[in-house]
């Protein structure tokens, strides 16, 4: 048998969880996600992925270090590195915050920065 004080608890319990959820589904991307691509620890790039309209292909580094980058709305890839193991490209879809790619061979690191956590961390 349960008790009033058992009602309660489990029912802001729930509303904690709920809560919660909704903070973290915020905080996974959406407006203000920002693809990053450094090069030996320099800012080359940095975009808001939520206001690209059409997807497209961006070459951020000619030959010999080419880097090409498929782009679309909320996320990136790459898609060419002038690398010989392309652990970049294989790396795939960089959606949510902290994903990343990194290229060692041209010290270039592309990643995803944003949701309401980064700005505290930074």
């Amino acid at each position: 048998m349960k008790k009033k004080g058992d009602l309660w608890l489990i029912g802001g319990l729930v509303l904690l969880i709920g809560i919660a959820f909704i903070f973290w589904a915020l905080s996974r991307g959406g407006e203000g996600t920002m693809l990053v691509v450094l090069q030996d620890g320099r800012e080359i790039c940095r975009m808001d992925l939520a206001r690209v309209e059409t997807p497209y292909q961006m070459t951020l580094l000619e030959e010999p270090e080419k880097l090409v980058l498929e782009i679309e709305r909320g996320r990136a890839r790459v898609v060419e590195a002038a690398c010989p193991d392309k652990l970049c490209e294989r790396t795939g879809w960089l959606e949510k915050p902290m994903d990343q790619a990194v290229c060692l061979p041209q010290r270039v690191i592309v990643r995803i920065e944003g949701g309401r956590l980064d700005g505290v961390a930074q």
